[in-house]
């Protein structure tokens, strides 16, 4: 399965957030470039919360926003 995530912005963590074909909301919460993904769904509070299931490819578009 595969999944586009388009960029939306930064939280108040400064950690990046992306919306999927669905409207479903992803917040990268270890977003350094030397590390891979860690996507969490967010509450309505903006915490993370449900992690990505493993066997899902994600595809970032434009690319995926990074700490260096």
């Amino acid at each position: 399965m595969k999944k586009k995530l388009t960029y939306i912005g930064r939280d108040d963590w400064s950690r990046p957030l992306y919306q999927d074909e669905t409207k479903r909301i992803w917040v990268d919460t270890d977003p350094r470039s030397s590390h891979a993904p860690d996507l969490c769904t967010i509450t309505d509070a903006g915490e993370p919360c449900d992690p990505m299931r493993a066997d899902i490819e994600v595809e970032f578009y434009p690319c995926r926003d990074v700490w260096y």
